[in-house]
């Protein structure tokens, strides 16, 4: 089977976006039941995937309406048989059936809340693009229930066009990978509490800010170290956070130390004494999977798709409640030591039942069920 795998994005590639191509092409690759693929990408992103890919299966595209036009030719002339969109923006290509992937819930849940005008208007065109998409597109990959329930309720796709297929998480690696970040007094080594991801509101911080507040009303006063980039138009986020611990009185308490590469996050992840998932809405949360791959003790909002993935492999909380979630951190830095090993035995299970090899596996069966729809 032929596919063409096209990245139509508004510009840009997120670091997530970014690792399931990089884990997912290779063996996509190298899978049996497909003779070739053609990976398009938006002008100057090749880069991302050199070493990954040869640069013969790596073609250009972008968004403008030339663009599509000439990739709609491009389809024509390679006549691939099936054409899968991993990202939120689909494009007619003709009689090539196709298959679309949800992989960002914020556009559809959380346009508005706490976000600039900026950020506004780009997740409510993100959310039209992904719904003619899914309306669109032959089949549509979910890669999670929570996603799917969206789409079928919300949306009213047929259950019978949505295959639900889980993004997977890699093995940690070898301790002598592993890379202390600079920012983090090296006394905080194994007591500090850990959360990551982009600066943006969805991610919930106050939680855990006004979590510290409390448990230091209490003469508990254990460190924070928040990782997670922010751009220019996610820096008024950032401040406002900042501004919230200082005037709260725990900013001592709390270690920003911005963009962590991997095998920095890896030494969080083992080193820290909780993790912490305070995001108010995902679609298939990879740090939460890159938390338990490494053993981490988590915790984490009760709000879907958390616990779909937790399972019992976390301590909930209800969102929106510091005080809810300073109970959380206070009882489970309580736990004996037995207790504390078993959650993060329980952590490492859960996280062995995600795999890229079974994220490749299903996703070319929707790949083939979309073609069989038109080809049969």
């Amino acid at each position: 089977m032929k596919v063409a795998i096209i990245n139509l994005t508004g510009g840009g590639l997120s670091h997530g976006y970014r690792n399931y191509l990089s884990e997912v092409l290779p063996r996509m690759l190298r899978h049996p039941r497909l003779s070739q693929i053609y990976v398009y990408l938006p002008p100057g992103f090749s880069s991302c995937l050199a070493g990954i890919l040869p640069p013969e299966y790596l073609k250009q595209c972008d968004n403008s309406f030339r663009g599509r036009r000439e990739l709609r030719r491009e389809m024509a002339r390679i006549s691939p048989d099936v054409a899968f969109f991993p990202g939120n923006r689909w494009l007619n290509p003709g009689r090539i059936p196709s298959v679309a992937m949800v992989q960002s819930m914020l556009p559809m849940v959380m346009p508005f809340g706490g976000n600039g005008l900026g950020d506004i208007v780009k997740n409510l065109e993100r959310a039209h693009a992904t719904k003619v998409a899914c309306k669109r597109a032959n089949r549509v990959i979910a890669v999670s229930k929570y996603v799917k329930d969206f789409l079928v309720n919300s949306w009213r796709i047929s259950p019978a066009r949505i295959g639900m297929v889980y993004h997977g998480v890699k093995p940690p690696p070898d301790a002598e990978a592993l890379k202390m970040p600079g920012g983090i007094p090296p006394e905080w080594t194994g007591k500090f509490l850990f959360t990551a991801g982009s600066m943006h509101p969805y991610r919930g911080l106050d939680d855990v800010i006004k979590a510290l507040a409390v448990l230091a009303s209490q003469g508990a006063r254990p460190p924070l170290v928040i990782a997670g980039g922010a751009d220019h138009t996610q820096l008024p986020y950032l401040r406002k956070m900042k501004n919230l611990a200082e005037k709260l009185g725990v900013q001592s308490q709390v270690a920003w130390v911005g963009h962590l590469e991997a095998a920095e996050m890896s030494w969080c992840y083992q080193h820290c004494r909780l993790f912490l998932m305070t995001s108010r809405v995902e679609a298939c949360p990879n740090i939460a999977l890159e938390a338990m791959s490494h053993g981490a003790c988590c915790l984490a909002a009760d709000n879907p798709p958390l616990p779909e993935f937790f399972r019992d492999a976390a301590i909930y909380y209800r969102p929106r409640c510091g005080s809810e979630l300073a109970t959380a951190i206070g009882t489970a830095l309580g736990y004996p030591v037995e207790r504390t090993e078993r959650l993060r035995a329980q952590a490492r299970r859960r996280a062995a039942d995600f795999t890229w090899e079974e994220t490749v596996e299903r996703t070319i069966r929707e790949l083939e069920l979309a073609a069989n729809m038109v080809y049969s």
